[in-house]
């Protein structure tokens, strides 16, 4: 009788022992990338680390954008800001006459 209760039980056993093993292995794969960070901050520093991170969101900021609209992009931004005439469109700046 014994052996048979434990013949039932055992697929569930099983089941629970799977999802045991597949949650300790997920959380040890996420510990390692966590564990690496952390000793590269360690390393080389937070300003390095912050540096770093600071770099590659600019890049993927930049990154999808081909190289004529990031030129202009950068133009914009790098343009000094407009005057009140300039930012009229179609109006022409009047110079001023010495005297």
């Amino acid at each position: 009788m014994r052996f048979l209760v434990r013949l039932v039980l055992l697929p569930f056993r099983l089941v629970i022992a799977a999802v045991v093993v597949s949650f300790r292995t997920g959380l040890f794969v996420a510990r390692v990338p966590v564990r690496a960070s952390a000793g590269v901050g360690r390393a080389v520093g937070l300003r390095a680390a912050v540096a770093l991170l600071v770099g590659v969101a600019i890049g993927l900021l930049l990154a999808p954008v081909p190289g004529r609209e990031l030129r202009r992009r950068l133009q914009e931004w790098l343009a000094p800001p407009p005057t009140a005439v300039d930012a009229v469109p179609g109006v022409a700046a009047v110079e001023a006459e010495p005297g």
